[in-house]
């Protein structure tokens, strides 16, 4: 992976939308959430901010739910090194099947879109990025869920992992697949800005040869509020060139998930 700045990290982490749904799909977000994340970096307290919202609407006759990450740098960071992005992602809503994932980014007057359609019926994905001429095409796994990073580890609000308990499946990361396993490693009292939270830190492994984010000892950890509400409160990616910290900073939500 190359070098690139916290918050495009983070979008690319959350867009959040899965490609097959499992039968018991739960969304990340519900229509009309929202989380906000202050994302620290190296000497800056206040690098980014990232916000994730979900919105329903019908287009074509089909339910959708449109989930939106925006981001940008901010304060001394910014000056360094101007940066927004998004990441916008349609779903079924009924099935949480993808429909589409579009991710746009600028920085220094340059601009870039990349973007990922799904075809279940024909078990493939395309993939399409504005500095390449050609689409790339990516078949879909027909024995486990293909997800996002994201979405891999939010859906704990729905179907939460005991400590000690595991998942496997397979996730997208740009035009790429990941085989994970997605790990409750044990409970641990996160402090938080509004006090000490009681929390299950998950953590992803890399099943075969480590490869992208997972080389040179990069790792991704999520705390995720052991309570009704399964917040990912906190998240910690370390690469090669530091490690970035995203905190909730707000969580506007319309109802606790259910299970």
């Amino acid at each position: 992976m190359k070098r690139q700045p916290a918050v495009l990290v983070f979008l690319a982490l959350a867009a959040m939308t899965p490609l097959s749904a499992a039968a018991d799909f739960v969304p990340p977000l519900r229509p009309g959430e929202r989380l906000s994340y202050v994302i620290s970096w190296g000497p800056f307290r206040k690098a980014a901010s990232v916000e994730i919202t979900a919105a329903e609407e019908t287009l074509g006759g089909v339910r959708v739910l449109r989930v939106t990450t925006k981001g940008a740098t901010a304060g001394a960071a910014r000056v360094l090194y101007a940066f927004d992005g998004s990441a916008e992602a349609l779903m079924d809503a009924g099935t949480g099947r993808l429909l589409s994932i579009t991710n746009r980014t600028g920085a220094g007057g340059k601009r870039a879109e990349t973007r990922l359609v799904a075809d279940h019926e024909k078990g493939e994905a395309t993939y399409t990025d504005s500095a390449k001429p050609e689409a790339k095409t990516i078949a879909l796994p027909a024995d486990e869920p293909l997800l996002d990073f994201i979405t891999a580890l939010i859906q704990t609000r729905g179907r939460p992992l005991p400590p000690g308990g595991s998942r496997e499946l397979s996730v997208i990361f740009d035009d790429d697949l990941y085989a994970l396993t997605i790990s409750a490693v044990c409970r641990q009292i996160l402090m938080t800005p509004e006090g000490p939270r009681e929390t299950v830190l998950v953590q992803p492994a890399m099943r075969g040869k480590p490869r992208g984010l997972f080389r040179r000892g990069g790792h991704i950890k999520v705390w995720v509020s052991d309570d009704a509400l399964r917040l990912p409160l906190r998240f910690e990616i370390k690469l090669k060139y530091g490690t970035a910290i995203g905190t909730l900073s707000e969580a506007h939500l319309e109802t606790a998930p259910a299970g």
